[in-house]
């Protein structure tokens, strides 16, 4: 609905309530370049979703690192990406197998200016990966990206130092690996 209080976020031709700014989708990314008509809809959407994520139940999942993993449901043959929260309550976007259109893992390295206290031990060059779920038949979501961590040496944020690399880069690869094992078997299972 459209909304007239002064707590209100700007979309293409009007505004919402900050409320319902709040149930939109994460990965629903150009929202405020949507119309207040597909605000609805896609708010609509949510509220369907929200019975399919207290229907959701994890047959098993594969741990992203960060608190994040992809959790699959055999018997309703669904999947979503979500964090350790009761996915009940968090409604996190609940897609049908059949909607996974492809993945990748994108590795990515840049050089970034750090003042380390042991900055001889530390290399400047960091690392990023991200893991990519391409969605089809959802007119909302078409990718969904996440960070793949570690749980192995230190690491800030997604960025790994050189210095850890070695056992952090493996637990990544072995996390990205497993991930694009269980997404290429569903899709391998849809053919």
């Amino acid at each position: 609905n459209s909304a007239t209080s002064k707590e209100v976020e700007e979309v293409a031709d009007g505004k919402i309530c900050k409320s319902c700014a709040a149930d939109i989708s994460f990965y629903f990314k150009t929202w405020k370049q949507a119309t207040v008509a597909d605000i609805e809809r896609h708010l609509e959407y949510r509220y369907e979703n929200r019975k399919a994520a207290e229907a959701f139940r994890t047959s098993y999942y594969v741990d992203m690192g960060y608190g994040s993993k992809l959790c699959i449901d055999n018997d309703a043959r669904k999947f979503t990406v979500c964090g350790d929260e009761d996915i009940a309550e968090t409604n996190p976007d609940i897609f049908d197998l059949s909607q996974l259109a492809n993945c990748r893992i994108k590795v990515r390295g840049h050089y970034e200016d750090r003042d380390d206290n042991d900055d001889s031990k530390m290399s400047k060059y960091k690392y990023e990966y991200v893991f990519d779920l391409q969605i089809k038949d959802n007119p909302w979501i078409k990718t969904i990206s996440t960070f793949i961590g570690s749980n192995e040496g230190r690491y800030d944020k997604h960025y790994l130092s050189e210095k850890w690399d070695k056992y952090a880069r493996a637990d990544i690869q072995k996390r990205g690996n497993d991930l694009l094992r269980v997404v290429h078997a569903i899709l391998e299972e849809q053919q």
